[in-house]
């Protein structure tokens, strides 16, 4: 069961632009693809949808993995655009467990100051850049490495969306789009969830897309503060990403979430 504290975002539309891993990664993989893939035959028995059996979008599959390279990003300056525009329009999310291996979501809300700031000027960047590290402190007290924090802000941007749609031959766009945090001590990960595979002859999306960023806060030997530009700071950055049926045609993205939460601590946090 998800604790739902979550604004409703519907109707928002998200125009995105445009290894070799090692081998315990491998493994690791190929046993979240295996349960997964048990978890996706489960759910399309299971859950009844009402769009039918639709054909996947592009070369989209159940699970899969996309390498991002830097080139899938924007400069510095279009990610922390990204980043802020997404914090002040209410799309970003924190995801927690609570003793009874409850999910709750709450959104991050932009201080009344911050709202009407000019986003082209640094002074403000570096306020929003403060506001998502105290969110994020106030989970548990821990606060999060500068490095880790402008990875995160470049998965809170439309590059992980857009490279792992145009790299499917998909249309780079997603409905309902959210960004959810996932933060603990030893956690750090983004992940991205919309409705993909719209078309003009059916404008009604009918597939969930999920895409999870590696654990962000990884070493690194790069010394950065707040001030530098978000980037991925890693010699490899592989995101996960899962395709399941809409629950039905006019299923909210709350909807969605609470059913996609429920496996998410054990597919992005037990397992980082």
């Amino acid at each position: 069961m998800v604790k739902r504290q979550l604004a409703s975002l519907d109707g928002m539309f998200l125009g995105v632009q445009e290894m070799e891993a090692q081998h315990l990664m491998a493994i690791g993989f190929t046993v979240a693809a295996v349960l997964y893939a048990a978890y996706f035959i489960r759910r399309q028995i299971g859950l009844k949808s009402e769009t039918g059996s639709p054909c996947l979008p592009g070369q989209l599959q159940p699970a899969a993995q996309t390498k991002l390279v830097s080139g899938d990003l924007g400069a510095g300056p279009e990610l922390i655009r990204d980043f802020a525009r997404a914090y002040r329009g209410n799309a970003l999310y924190l995801i927690s467990w609570n003793a009874g291996n409850e999910a709750e979501i709450q959104p991050l809300k932009v201080p009344d100051e911050l709202i009407s700031c000019d986003l082209e000027d640094l002074s403000t960047r570096t306020k929003y850049k403060v506001e998502l590290a105290e969110a994020l402190k106030s989970l548990d007290g821990t606060a999060v490495p500068a490095v880790a924090l402008l990875r995160l802000m470049a998965m809170l941007s439309v590059g992980p969306a857009f490279a792992v749609l145009s790299g499917a031959g998909c249309l780079p766009l997603m409905q309902a789009h959210r960004f959810i945090i996932l933060h603990t001590s030893t956690v750090l990960r983004a992940i991205t969830v919309g409705f993909v595979g719209a078309t003009p002859q059916n404008p009604r999306a009918q597939w969930m897309l999920t895409i999870a960023s590696p654990n962000l806060l990884a070493p690194s030997d790069t010394k950065v503060t707040l001030e530098d530009s978000p980037g991925l700071y890693m010699k490899e950055c592989i995101l996960e990403h899962r395709l399941t049926p809409r629950l039905h045609n006019a299923s909210t993205m709350d909807e969605e979430i609470d059913v996609a939460a429920v496996g998410w601590r054990e597919a992005f946090l037990e397992r980082a």
